[in-house]
This record gives structure tokens, sequence and C-alpha cells, in this order.
């Protein structure tokens, strides 16, 4: 005589399927700057400019030694600046007309790995001191090799 009730294997199958596809619907936690696990070393703080480069992308031009440090987000982020500096970005983008705008500041930046064995590669996990450089100012040798992409 056959049963009408369903096999017990099979409601416990289906059951784990829909837990597994729920647990890949939860959106990931973002490890942020500083306590991703991926960083190469300690964490650090730097006055420069972040701008764009044409070889690069964004790049942080350090003020103390003319070193360019190139700009990703930590492996497993799902954002690459703080927001206040995309928002001066965006700003110093808007009011120069130009992609290549610059702004200085105080950056807190953490190394990861490199793409390049021969550039230093940063996330930056807070900003401090923004401010837009005005368009066509005099800057110092050091700052036009900033912007001018100098390598580190």
């Amino acid at each position: 005589m056959k049963s009408n009730r369903p096999a017990a294997g099979l409601s416990i199958v289906a059951v784990a399927c829909a837990l597994s596809f729920g647990a890949d619907a939860a959106p990931s936690v973002d490890p942020g700057c500083r306590t991703n696990p991926a960083l190469t070393g300690p964490c650090y703080r730097v006055r420069g400019r972040v701008g764009l480069s044409g070889d690069s992308g964004l790049v942080l031009g350090r003020d103390d030694t003319g070193r360019v440090l190139v700009i990703r987000p930590a492996p497993h982020r799902s954002r690459d600046l703080p927001p206040d500096l995309d928002r001066a970005l965006a700003r110093a983008q808007e009011n120069t007309g130009f992609a290549s705008a610059w702004v200085h500041g105080r950056f807190e930046v953490c190394p990861i790995p490199a793409d390049l064995p021969e550039r230093t590669y940063v996330c930056i996990q807070s900003a401090a001191g923004l401010a837009t450089e005005r368009p066509g100012a005099r800057r110092s040798r050091d700052t036009a090799r900033h912007a001018l992409g100098a390598r580190s």
C-alpha cells in the first residue's frame, strides 16, 4: 500500500537549499580599510594632494617626500574613498571644470597588496582638513611634481 505523505528526506533537502540560497542574498560586511585583513603593513598619516593621474587613476602625492601613492579600495571593500573626500573631489571637479582637480588635506592611509611592485598601493581610512586647490594657483616645485604624477 502506497503512502500519501511526502518523503521526509525530500523536505529536509528543500529546507537546506532554501537556507543556503538565503545566505547568499545577505549583504556582506564591509571590512573597511584599517581593519581589513589583507593589509600589508600598519596604517599611517600623511599630508598631501589627492587627484586623478592619467596612468594610475586616483593618487595621493605626499607633501613630505614627493612620493606618489596609488589609491585603491582595500580587498573586499564596498567603497574606495571616505564620503567627505569623495564629495570634496566631486566639488573640485565641478568648480574647476576639469577631471584632474586636486584636493589637499591630511589622510590616514593603509598599505594594501600592490598590482605593480614598483608602486605603493594604499586605501584611505580617513581624510581631514580638506581644501580644494584653485585652478591656476602658483605651486611650489614639489607640489608641481605631484600634479604631474611623479612616480614613487
